[in-house]
C-alpha cells in the first residue's frame, strides 16, 4: 500500500471512531433502479443481504471524509442503495466483476462529485461511469478490516446468520499440506482457519463436526484444515502438525491428533510439544521424523494467516464455506452451531 493510501486509511479509521457511535438515518432504497439516482451510496452484493447498520456506518464514513477533504463543499446528504450485482448494467457489472474478488463492494453516485474540489476522490474511488464512483477494492479491504478487527462489524445476514463477506476466490489447497477430511470430490468444502490453543475451535471437533459426519461420509461435505496463529504460545505445536502431515499425509490421524489436543484444552488444559509427540508414536508406532518440514511447515502458517487476512478473517474459528459447482464461498468468524453450518450450505445450494 503506498504512502497515499496510506494517509487515507488512516483517517477514514479516525473518522470511523466517531461514525460508529453516531449512526446517521439514512434512506434505503433497494433494486437496481436507485442507481440511476443521483446522490446514493452505493451497496453493490451478490446474492447475500448487506447488514443495514455496517453500510450505514461506511456512508456516514465516506461522507464525512468528503466533507472534510473538500472544506464543506460537498455536504449532501445521501440515499443508501443497494443493488444486486446481477441488476446492474451489464457494462458497469463487467468491471465491477473484474476489479472485485469479494461482496458487498460500495461507492457513489454523485454528478457533484469532482476530484479538483476534493483530491482524496482519485485515492479512495475508481470511476466507472458517469458520476458513478466505487471504491478501489484496497481501500474496500481496509475499512473491512479495520471495523471488523476494532468494532466487530460483520456485513452480511444469510438466513439469520451474520457473515463477513462472499468470495468467489477459492482458498489455496496445498497438495502436500492441507488436511482434507472426507472425500475430494465433495461438492462443499469447509475450510477451518484455526489454532490448537483456540476453545471454540475445540467446541467445532466435539460439538459441530459429528454432527456433520454423515454428510461428510457420504460426499457431500470436506472439512479442510488451514492454520491461523492467533495464541503465539502454540507455535511449536502449530508447527509440528502442519510438518507432520507433510510427513505422513496421513488425514485421519491429523484429525485425531486435533481431537486429542482439544480434547485436552476444553478440561482446562494445554497441550505440550511432548504430549503430541508421544500420542502420535502410540498412534502411529513409531516417532515421525518432521525436523525437515519444520521451515516449510512455518512458511505455509505465515502463508495461511496472510490469506485469512484477504477474507476479512481476524480471529479463530474462521470459516469459509466453498461451494466447488457454483465457484462461490461464504466467509464467517466465530463458532457456528451445526444448523447454521447446514443453513448457509443450503443458501448456496439455492443460488
Amino acid at each position: 500500500m503506498d504512502r497515499k493510501v496510506v494517509i487515507i486509511v488512516i483517517v477514514l479509521g479516525v473518522i470511523a471512531v466517531s461514525a460508529v457511535s453516531t449512526l446517521i438515518l439514512l434512506r434505503v432504497a433497494k433494486g437496481g433502479g436507485c442507481i440511476s439516482q443521483d446522490n446514493v451510496f452505493i451497496v453493490v452484493y451478490r446474492y447475500a443481504k448487506p447488514l443495514d447498520n455496517a453500510y450505514k456506518s461506511l456512508a456516514q464514513i465516506m461522507t464525512e471524509a468528503l466533507k472534510t477533504n473538500s472544506s464543506g463543499k460537498f455536504n449532501i446528504e445521501l440515499q443508501l442503495c443497494y443493488v444486486e450485482l446481477n441488476d446492474l448494467p451489464p457494462d458497469l457489472r463487467a468491471k465491477v466483476e473484474q476489479q472485485f474478488k469479494f461482496y458487498p463492494v460500495f461507492g457513489l453516485k454523485s454528478q457533484t462529485l469532482s476530484s479538483v474540489d476534493i483530491p482524496i476522490v482519485n485515492i479512495v474511488f475508481d470511476k466507472y461511469g458517469e458520476g458513478i464512483y466505487i471504491a478501489k477494492p484496497n481501500i474496500t479491504w481496509y475499512l473491512y478490516l479495520y471495523l471488523s478487527q476494532y468494532y466487530g462489524f460483520q456485513y452480511l445476514d444469510i438466513n439469520g446468520i451474520y457473515a463477513m463477506i462472499i468470495t468467489v476466490e477459492k482458498p489455496k489447497i496445498y497438495i502436500n499440506a492441507t488436511p482434507i477430511i472426507g472425500s475430494k470430490e465433495a461438492r462443499y468444502y469447509i475450510f477451518v482457519y484455526e489454532d490448537v490453543g483456540c476453545p471454540y475451535c475445540a467446541k467445532l471437533y466435539y460439538e459441530v463436526f459429528p454432527k456433520i459426519l454423515e454428510l461428510v461420509n457420504n460426499g457431500t461435505i470436506a472439512i479442510l484444515l488451514k492454520n491461523l496463529l492467533v495464541h503465539e504460545e502454540v507455535f511449536e505445536v502449530q508447527r509440528y502438525l502442519v510438518a507432520l502431515y507433510i510427513a505422513t499425509r496421513d488425514n485421519e490421524l491429523i484429525y485425531d491428533v486435533m481431537e486429542f489436543i482439544y480434547g485436552l484444552l476444553l478440561k482446562g488444559s494445554q497441550v505440550t510439544l511432548n504430549q503430541v509427540r508421544e500420542y502420535v508414536i502410540n498412534k502411529y508406532g513409531k516417532d515421525v521424523e518432521i525436523e525437515k518440514y519444520l521451515e516449510l511447515a512455518e512458511g505455509i502458517i505465515n502463508q495461511e494467516k496472510e490469506e485469512a487476512s484477504r477474507y476479512i478473517i481476524i480471529g479463530t474459528p474462521g470459516i469459509i464455506i466453498w461451494d466447488n459447482k457454483n465457484s462461490i464461498g461464504i466467509v464467517v468468524i466465530g463458532f457456528k452451531q451445526a444448523e447454521d453450518l447446514i443453513k448457509l450450505i443450503n443458501f448456496l445450494n439455492k443460488i
